[in-house]
This record gives C-alpha cells, structure tokens and sequence, in this order.
C-alpha cells in the first residue's frame, strides 16, 4: 500500500509557497472580462488569484472565490469585496450569468468532472478564463502522473480538447496561449455568443 499525503493537505501546502507572479496573466486577463463587475474564481483555494488581482490593479468589483474545502477557504482575504462560497464546480452554487467572468485557475484538473463544470461555467458565467496545466508536454505528462499517485481526480485536458469543448457549449474563443516554460501550461478565454464584442 501507498503512503499517500492527505491532497487537501497537500494543497494546502502548495497554496501557501505559491508564488503570486504566477497568477498575473490569469488575472490580467480576468480583469480586463470582469470589466469592474463580478469574477468568480472556481477552485480558487485561499483566493490567491484576488491577491494577484490587487498586485497589478485589476479593478473587480467582486470577488467570489468558490471552492468545496473551508480548510483553504479560511486563508481567504477579508473585506467587503470578497465573498467566500463552499461549493463544487460540477454544481456551481451560483444564479445564472451572475459572473461576469469565471476563473478556472490551475484547477479544471481538480474537478471530478471537468464537462460538467464547463456546462456549468456556460451557465453562471458571461467568459470563462482557464489556465491549466498542458498534458501533452512531457513535464505535464509527469506532473499528471504525481497527481494521480498522490490521490488528486488529475483529469488533465490538452488545449485542443479544451477549445472544442468550450465551443461545444457555446463559447466563442476569445484567444488562447501556450507557455513553453519548466511548467507548461495553457491559457483559454472564451466568452458566450451575447458577450461577445
């Protein structure tokens, strides 16, 4: 038998080292969809994407980080311009288009069901930014690995996939981008038809 870490543990871990520069572009792109409105960060964690937000001046005017783990979700900024929800992404627990933007942050490979929560994200959200971890890369292909082994769902998507199931529930693709750094990832925007300038 395996000694696993406990993953809710685990990430609780990563969350606190994380640098916040790494969630800068993420959140560039965030700011610029939310247009001083609502950006809803699912799989947020401690809510380090706001932290990134207020880092490099992104105007939002809400910030609502859902995440199904209060263990994480206590490490949350507190003020008046965060709202802190227990949740899951497959069951947002959020009214239709109430997000101006949806923020899928290094965590669609977290969700036990990634269709469902991009059916959802189509739901609750005008765009939707996800930046995630490219399997297709070797360095993906271990990270996927480790994950499974520590216990983590690891429902890793590459780019392709991940655009043709955006525009299968509607979204127009916005744009997309790949980092070819020690992590490689990719970054999708994708906004629904009536969003679409």
């Amino acid at each position: 038998m395996v000694n696993r870490l406990k993953p809710d543990k685990m990430l609780r871990r990563v969350y606190r080292i994380a640098p916040l520069s790494m969630y800068e572009k993420a959140a560039e792109l965030a700011a610029k969809l939310a247009q001083e409105k609502t950006l809803c960060d699912v799989g947020g964690g401690t809510g380090n994407l706001y932290r990134a937000l207020l880092r490099i001046g992104g105007g939002v005017a809400y910030y609502v980080l859902v995440d199904p783990d209060p263990g994480l979700t206590m490490e949350a900024p507190k003020n008046h311009h965060v709202e802190v929800v227990h949740g899951v992404a497959e069951a947002l627990p959020i009214r239709g288009k109430a997000c101006n933007v949806i923020v899928f942050f290094d965590s669609l490979h977290h969700f036990s069901n990634p269709a469902k929560s991009l059916e959802e994200a189509a739901r609750a959200a005008h765009c939707l930014v996800v930046e995630d971890i490219d399997k297709s890369k070797l360095m993906g292909k271990i990270i996927a690995w480790i994950e499974k082994l520590l216990g983590y769902p690891a429902n890793f998507t590459t780019l392709e996939q991940l655009e043709e199931e955006l525009s299968s529930r509607g979204f127009s693709l916005k744009g997309s981008d790949v980092s070819q750094g020690l992590m490689p990832v990719y970054r999708v925007v994708g906004c629904v038809e009536e969003h679409v300038k």
